[in-house]
């Protein structure tokens, strides 16, 4: 699976333009993503849930953490598997899913966009669905990796 952009269209400052006008292959062939009711920011209240990084070890993770965190101005937290740079970065302390670690996006939906990805043609690890305690599913990953990192979607913000 890859990305292509189509069409460049003139970068203005706060939106991403050019990728509006793109097209990303799935396994069945091309898939338009124009602003219309294909859009899944529209369609499943896509967003960016926070980008995860492998930190291979507690203390490199913890590092890491501490950069981004000064870097950025943010607060820190830790949690068992991971530390988070406010809800914007994970830092893993160990190795975590994908090569170089992983994408989380929130939709409002988990069920119904799980549906429309795979209407796409893209496939989902159930092996790794998450699931809250009434049964319902938290998080769940795509199948493959792209550019090295695991991608899922959350219900969290």
């Amino acid at each position: 699976m890859g990305a292509r952009v189509s069409k460049q269209v003139p970068y203005t400052k706060g939106t991403w333009s050019s990728l509006a006008c793109g097209t990303f292959k799935a396994r069945e062939g091309l898939v338009s993503m124009a602003a219309t009711e294909e859009d899944p920011k529209k369609a499943l209240g896509l967003r960016l849930a926070h980008v995860g990084i492998n930190g291979g070890t507690p203390e490199n993770a913890e590092k890491i953490t501490k950069q981004l965190g000064t870097l950025l101005g943010l607060g820190t937290t830790e949690l068992a598997p991971s530390y988070f740079v406010d809800t914007y970065i994970e830092i893993m302390k160990g190795a975590g899913r994908g090569e170089k670690g992983h994408i989380g996006f929130h939709v409002d939906d988990i069920d119904a966009a799980q549906k429309w990805f795979e209407d796409r043609g893209f496939e989902f690890n159930e092996e790794s669905r998450a699931k809250f305690p009434d049964g319902s599913t938290h998080l769940i990953y795509f199948k493959d990796e792209i550019g090295g990192f695991s991608i899922h979607l959350t219900v969290d913000e």
